[in-house]
């Protein structure tokens, strides 16, 4: 058990995580409805950056922001999760593609792999243990607005 006078260690410096928050800017989740040919009425679901899109999926019965912030995070912190472990963390594995199967622990060769479909919940405590936190700013009928913060 860690001291009351000790903080937690982070795998990124505070300087870096404050720089990282003010890039970032402002994520919106964006709610839409498919007019494609062979998708026509699936939901849509769009995490957009700035107003950059940066991780969407479509269809339903699952938690649809959850992969939205799931994608983008695997994108954005690929090293930092490589550090976790998944046995501490619900819809985070490490898939190795030799043996076809999803691993506790990241080894080289290894992809990670987070399941956004479990929960924006779980993706928002594996956000927490790489030292960041999402704060809600917002909603219109359609979308809803968060900014990172560095913990």
């Amino acid at each position: 058990m860690r001291a009351k006078n000790q903080t937690k260690r982070y795998p990124i410096p505070a300087a870096r995580r404050a720089e990282i928050c003010r890039e970032t800017g402002s994520l919106e989740i964006r709610y839409t409805t498919s007019r494609g040919a062979d998708t026509y009425g699936w939901n849509i679901c769009t995490l957009r950056i700035d107003g950059r899109r940066v991780a969407s999926c479509k269809g339903g019965g699952y938690d649809m922001r959850g992969t939205c912030l799931a994608g983008w995070i695997e994108k954005q912190f690929p090293d930092e999760l490589r550090r976790l472990s998944s046995a501490e963390f619900y819809g985070l594995s490490f898939w190795d593609q030799r043996a076809k199967k999803h691993r506790k622990h990241f080894r080289p060769g290894y992809r990670v792999y987070l399941d956004g479909g479990c929960g924006w919940n779980s993706m928002e405590r594996i956000l927490n243990a790489i030292g960041f936190r999402l704060v809600w700013r917002g909603e219109s009928a359609k979308s809803d607005w968060y900014t990172l913060e560095a913990l």
